[in-house]
This record gives C-alpha cells, structure tokens and sequence, in this order.
C-alpha cells in the first residue's frame, strides 16, 4: 500500500498482506509491528490521512496460543 506502507516501515513494523474485501469493511491489512504503542501511532497516523476508521485486532500464533492455554487450571 504505498500510502501507508512508509507510515508503519518508519515506526519499525511490517505490512504483511492486504486484502480488499465486500461488506462493512473495505480493506484488511495484517500488520507486524513491535507491539500495541506502534500500533497505535500507526492507526492515529492513516487517521489523519483522511477519512478512514480502524477496527485493530491482535492476533495470536498457534504456538502462542498453546503457551497461553497450558497454565489453564
């Protein structure tokens, strides 16, 4: 996305794939960003590129998500 790819390359993250997509939601980029303050400044960014709302979800790894479930009592 060459509007926004240099916005998130400069705070050390990484577009990974971009989907354009029917319904509510335009468009899906998967992120990888050192972790939630760069994404934060990355969103407040595109926002005030124009007219854009964001909808941020974090995703987790399977191998991430076994560690989390393993401590479950």
């Amino acid at each position: 996305m060459p509007i926004v790819d240099p916005l998130i390359k400069d705070l050390g993250g990484e577009i990974k794939e971009v989907y354009f997509t029917p319904g509510e939601n335009d468009m899906l980029l998967i992120v990888e960003a050192p972790d939630g303050e760069v994404m934060m400044k990355f969103k407040q960014a595109v926002a005030t590129q124009g007219n854009v709302r964001t909808n941020t979800t974090r995703g987790f790894t399977e191998a991430e998500f076994q560690r989390i479930v393993a401590d479950l009592p």
